[in-house]
């Protein structure tokens, strides 16, 4: 009687942790998605920027040389997400190849 009552208890945790399990799969899918959405709109912004950067200036006014520095930067920022975004976490415990 008391393996019938422990196969049950296993039983509905196995079912609890497996939809947790799926549950938050899900979750994660939709995140990865979230973020490839996010990094073809940066790409597209940085490919734009790119471009505006490549043009010559025709003025030589301090407002124009700010802005267009200002781009510069917003543009290296863009760039910079888009690599923390892309870039795997080094996992602590793996061994590395100069082991």
């Amino acid at each position: 009687m008391i393996w019938m009552i422990t196969s049950i208890i296993l039983l509905i945790t196995t079912f609890f942790f497996g939809y947790q399990a799926v549950k938050f799969g899900l979750i994660l899918l939709r995140i990865e998605d979230a973020v490839e959405d996010c990094l073809d709109v940066l790409d597209e912004r940085f490919a734009n920027i790119s471009e505006i950067l490549s043009r010559p200036l025709f003025f030589d006014s301090p407002e124009i040389r700010q802005v267009h520095n200002d781009i510069r930067i917003a543009r290296n920022e863009i760039l910079e997400v888009a690599r923390q975004l892309t870039v795997m976490p080094e996992i602590p415990f793996a061994k590395s190849d100069s082991e």
